[in-house]
């Protein structure tokens, strides 16, 4: 089945706004404190949905405005990947402090795997188009 950009951009808007609408009912209606492991699984998950899609939205939209909208549809998959990773590093680190063992020493930690995972993503994508 071919998707078509439309459709996974209308897709990830959408996961996007449902997850907005459950981290603001979540917001309102959970106690921190007393949630249970359910509760804050939900919460963390609600902000990684609506982090990777805003970031994926954000950053394909600038890669294609930057490419005078060459190829539009190859930079869907970079932006997504990137998106996930920073989106996954900020849940992580959220989830740190959350129980109290986040410090600048394991940012720097994630923040410099994270650009390693990126670089060698970056890395074979380039060996695949030269071949």
């Amino acid at each position: 089945m071919i998707m078509s950009l439309r459709y996974y951009t209308f897709l990830l808007f959408s996961s996007m706004l449902i997850a907005l609408g459950l981290f603001i009912f979540l917001l309102f209606s959970v106690d921190p404190y007393q949630a249970d492991i359910l509760q804050k699984s939900l919460f963390f998950a609600s902000i990684f949905i609506i982090l990777l899609g805003s970031i994926t939205l954000i950053n394909f939209y600038l890669k294609v405005s930057l490419s005078n909208r060459e190829v539009i549809f190859s930079q869907l998959k970079p932006a997504f990947r990137q998106g996930f990773l920073i989106a996954a590093g900020a849940v992580f680190l959220l989830f740190l402090q959350t129980i109290r063992v986040l410090s600048v020493w394991e940012t720097i930690i994630l923040v410099v795997a994270l650009i390693l995972i990126e670089l060698y993503f970056r890395r074979e994508s380039s060996k695949k188009s030269k071949q």
